[in-house]
């Protein structure tokens, strides 16, 4: 019986650490065990971003209460796509961009309601919308498009810059996460 908040060995792992087994190889054997679990745990990456050739860039309409911060949906645009490209990601201009041909798209929709004085209750959604392939069989649909990465804030703000300075630490945290897995 090993008593309360101490370390028990079996029987036999005790009479083989009693039979002069050296701290010094008990160590190494330790680290090469937690070296491959590491080092397997490291390769293994769930993120959705992973060979991603590139994005095109859409704000999914501004409200009204975006004149009050003189936001513009192309600007929003220009913005997020000199971001990415600042963070190196890929970005398919307007000209070339065809969500109905399967390109990846990073969607912006943003959300202001005034709530009291020059103060707004903002919402940015930052979403990767991608054509996919369902596992399960369908009769008539091959590929659906599908949010695969999505990240979400909140936040009060009394001028548009604070509603940017969310936007530009969302999409650069896109941009890290696209650099680590490409």
């Amino acid at each position: 019986m090993c008593p309360l908040g101490e370390i028990c060995l079996s029987a036999d792992a005790g009479r083989l650490l009693h039979r002069g087994v050296s701290s010094t190889i008990r160590l190494a054997v330790l680290l090469v065990i937690f070296g491959v679990a590491s080092s397997a745990r490291a390769d293994v990456s769930m993120s959705s971003l992973q060979s991603l050739p590139a994005v095109g860039v859409k704000v999914m309409g501004l409200p009204a209460s975006a004149d009050a911060f003189a936001l513009v949906e192309d600007d929003i645009s220009d913005f997020v796509g000199r971001i990415l490209d600042r963070n190196g990601v890929p970005v398919i201009g307007a000209e070339g961009f065809d969500a109905h041909k399967g390109d990846p798209v990073l969607e912006v929709t943003l959300t202001l309601v005034k709530v009291r004085g020059p103060s707004h209750l903002y919402t940015i959604d930052l979403e990767l919308r991608e054509l996919v392939v369902p596992v399960r069989e369908l009769k008539s649909l091959v590929e659906i498009p599908a949010v695969t990465w999505k990240r979400q804030t909140a936040g009060i703000a009394n001028r548009g810059s604070t509603v940017l300075d969310s936007l530009e630490k969302m999409v650069e945290d896109f941009g890290t996460e696209f650099r680590r897995e490409n």
